[in-house]
This record gives structure tokens, C-alpha cells and sequence, in this order.
């Protein structure tokens, strides 16, 4: 019985058309595959966009290895033959493409055959590669540490508000890494950072992230920082915002041993200008407190018609005394012209009678050696010098000042009832200093 409905099966399945073309199908489709094997074993094939593979190790200086610099964006193309079963599904990535290292010792650029091969180690034959040869640059890859100084900070994309000025830029890290090939590194002479925000009218301090590194020559030209990486390839930059006022400058005289001569002379008598009169600054905090910048210079050194100056850098640590910064721009030298006109000298001789000395300590004697200071010079108004006497100056001597180890000390000579004339020059006279028994 089930023989007879297997053979009634088969007979119906055999009168189907649809089973026919079916069956007809893989017929073909198995005499195609038996007779690409026996009649056509191989074909050819055309492959591109395999990717150059470059090794190259060991190398000399700066304990860095030789690298190729220009091969990651190179392919080639490949005309290749083998079994069909082998290569009908190749693609790019299961070729290699390869060139001959090992004669290259040294940094240049080479011109070189190029290998093409089967990453899985099949049999076939490389029948044309295109192109031919390729020229590489070969350099020794390095890495470098760079500064960042605030000064190379660009920071022209934040602006601020009306009476704000931004101060000098903190910025963390200030060192970064480049690593890249030693030619390219050997012409970077500095780094710079750009704030790449846009911001305006800012009244308040603005830190951002959003920076740009950017590489110079020795010349000031940018250098292209394509092959290098950069860590950390982010700089922090911090910029306080403060409130700008102008400072007027003064000038403060100091005397023979370094106080304040304020209580002896009137600068008023011999200043005629001053330049600048005043200086542009930021403030930290409350500016409406007194802004005044008075600068030291030595009455000692004053003579009428003269000018004095003022170094950059005495100007910029008088505002930091007050809390002020300026811009470089108005950070310069100050001059101090003194008044010529109305002037005179007198030579004077100062008696040991009129010597005082002060703060002796107490375990100390002190002895006067010297006699008397001759041929000192005083300045003045001519109509008020005319009127004084040797008598009318004193010579005083603050021990608390000085160093008792020697026994010649500069002295402050001065008319206790005129604050219009000065002595010009250094004097000195000689103690014996003992202790008290």
C-alpha cells in the first residue's frame, strides 16, 4: 500500500510544472559549478582601494624610530587570478599591500615597488598592481614638550563691556605634547592658544575650553599641524574682567639712608612734570578707594634742570603695592623733569656739633670719629639759599637703619626749618661703636 502512494506521489509530483522548473534549476546550477571547476578553474579579478601597509622599526636619534609620513592615505588597485571558489568574494581587505623597507636606515623620502599579497596566505597570482611604485618620506617621529606662556594667549574674540578691561589670561595646562616627525618639529619655534569663543560686553571673569593650538616658526608664520598630535589638544583658559580707572603719578623722594624724606623737602619745589600724569588701570575690587601711584626716586640724586627716570618695572610694582594692573600699552617709563629756573648752589661745611644720632641701642656706645663734613652741596630757591647758614643744617644719623658691623655710615643732611632746600650727594661720617660694659 505505500508503495503504491509513494509511486502515485511521485508520478503527481512529476506532472507538476512548477517541480519541473524547480528541479530544472539546480540541474543547471550544478552542471554550471562542476564545469567551473573542471573546464574554468581560475579567473581573473580586479581589486582597488587596498590599503598601503608601511613597517618599518628600529632607527637612531632621539631614541624615536623611522616612520613613514605620507602613506596612511595611499591604495592601490590590483589585477589578481585564482581558483574561483578562492577569489570570488575578495575585497580590499583581503589583500595586503606592501613595500621593502629594509634598506631604508635613514630619514629622505624613497621611491618604492609595491608587494601585493593575500592577507590569508591563499594561492594566487598577482598578475599587474597600479600603481608600480610609490614615493615616501621617511623621518625619525619624536615627541616634544612646548611652554605656553600668557603673553602667547589670543584672547581678541572676548570683548568687554563700556569701563571693563580684561586682565592678563591664566591658562592650565601650560605645557603640551607634539608628537610628529622631527623635520616638522624642528620648525616650531612657539605655541600659541585661540580662544575660539565669541563673547561680548563681558563684566565678569570667563573661563572656557573652547581653544584652538595653534604652531609658529621663528618668523611668525603658522605651521600646519597635519601628521602631529597634540595632548592635550585642549588648553583651560581663565580671563578676570575689572573695572578700568585712571591713576595719577607722583613722585615720593627718599633720603640718604632709605626713609621717607616727606618731613624734609617739598617735592612741589623742584618737580616741573611729570609723563605720564597718570596711567590707565584695572582694579581688583572697589574703585573708588585712592588711586594714587607714588614712585621713589633718591633726593640725593636731584639737581635742578635734570630728569630723572623711572623704570617699567618700578611703575609695575608700585601697582601691584595697590592692587592695580595695567595693560603693556600703558606700561612704560616715567619721566621726571625738574624745574631749572630760580635755582642755586652753596657749598657748606656741617659741624660735629651739629651730628645727632639716633636710636643707639642700648647695649651699644657710640663715639663720634669725625669732626665735621666739608664742601656739601645744597640746592634751593636762590631768594631762600641767600638767607642760610651753615649753622642752619644738621647731619642726622638713624642707627636703627644701619648695619652696626662697620663703622662708616651715610648721614641725612638737612635745614629743619626749610622744606625748600636739599643737600646733593652722599656724605658720611665715621663712629666707634663699643658695647657697654
Amino acid at each position: 500500500m505505500e508503495k503504491r502512494k509513494l509511486r502515485f506521489n511521485l508520478s503527481k509530483l512529476l506532472d507538476s510544472s512548477f517541480f519541473v522548473k524547480i528541479l530544472a534549476i539546480v540541474i543547471a546550477v550544478v552542471l554550471w559549478f562542476t564545469l567551473s571547476i573542471a573546464v574554468y578553474p581560475n579567473v581573473e579579478k580586479r581589486i582597488s582601494g587596498i590599503p598601503l601597509s608601511v613597517s618599518l622599526s628600529g632607527g637612531a636619534g632621539e631614541g624615536a624610530s623611522l616612520v613613514a609620513q605620507n602613506s596612511d592615505s595611499i591604495t592601490v588597485s590590483a589585477n589578481i587570478s585564482g581558483a574561483r571558489y578562492v577569489i570570488g568574494d575578495y575585497t580590499a581587505d583581503s589583500l595586503i599591500a606592501s613595500v621593502d623597507t629594509s634598506g631604508i636606515t635613514k630619514s629622505g623620502e624613497y621611491t618604492l615597488d609595491v608587494n601585493v599579497s593575500s592577507a590569508n596566505s591563499d594561492t594566487i597570482d598577482v598578475l599587474s598592481v597600479s600603481p608600480k611604485t610609490v614615493t615616501l618620506s621617511f623621518d625619525f617621529n619624536v615627541t616634544r614638550v612646548y611652554e605656553i606662556t600668557s603673553d602667547r594667549v589670543d584672547t581678541s574674540s572676548l570683548t568687554t563691556a563700556d569701563g571693563f578691561v580684561k586682565d592678563i589670561p591664566v591658562i592650565s595646562p601650560n605645557t603640551i605634547n607634539i608628537e610628529g616627525a622631527k623635520t616638522l618639529l624642528d620648525s616650531v619655534s612657539s605655541v600659541s592658544v585661540r580662544v575660539l569663543d565669541k563673547t561680548k560686553n563681558l563684566t565678569e571673569a570667563f573661563t572656557t575650553s573652547n581653544t584652538e593650538i595653534v604652531l609658529y616658526d621663528s618668523e611668525g608664520n603658522e605651521v600646519k599641524k597635519d601628521g602631529l598630535t597634540i595632548s592635550p589638544e585642549n588648553i583651560s583658559v581663565s580671563v578676570n574682567v575689572t573695572k578700568k580707572d585712571s591713576a595719577p603719578i607722583y613722585v615720593n623722594f627718599k633720603n640718604s639712608q632709605g626713609e621717607d624724606a616727606g618731613n624734609i623737602f617739598d617735592p612741589s619745589v623742584i618737580v616741573s612734570t611729570i609723563s605720564p600724569q597718570a596711567i590707565n588701570v584695572s582694579a581688583i575690587g572697589d574703585v573708588e578707594r585712592d588711586l594714587s601711584i607714588n614712585l621713589d626716586l633718591n633726593l640725593r640724586d636731584v639737581s635742578p634742570g635734570a630728569t630723572a627716570t623711572i623704570s617699567k618695572s618700578a611703575l609695575t610694582s608700585a601697582l601691584s603695592a595697590k592692587g592695580l594692573t595695567a595693560s603693556d600699552g600703558e606700561l612704560n617709563t616715567v619721566y621726571v623733569n625738574y624745574k631749572d629756573a630760580g635755582f642755586s648752589s652753596k657749598k657748606i661745611t656741617v659741624p660735629k656739633s651739629a651730628f645727632k644720632i639716633q636710636n643707639i641701642p642700648e647695649n651699644k656706645k657710640a663715639s663720634i670719629v669725625t669732626d665735621e663734613i666739608k664742601d656739601v652741596i645744597i640746592y634751593g630757591p636762590t631768594d631762600e639759599l641767600e638767607g642760610l647758614e651753615d649753622s642752619d643744617f644738621i647731619a642726622v644719623l638713624d642707627l636703627s637703619k644701619a648695619e652696626l658691623s662697620n663703622d662708616t655710615f651715610f648721614v641725612t643732611i638737612y635745614c629743619p626749618d626749610n622744606k625748600s632746600v636739599w643737600a646733593y650727594g652722599d656724605y658720611k661720617i665715621t663712629l666707634s661703636i663699643t658695647d657697654k660694659k
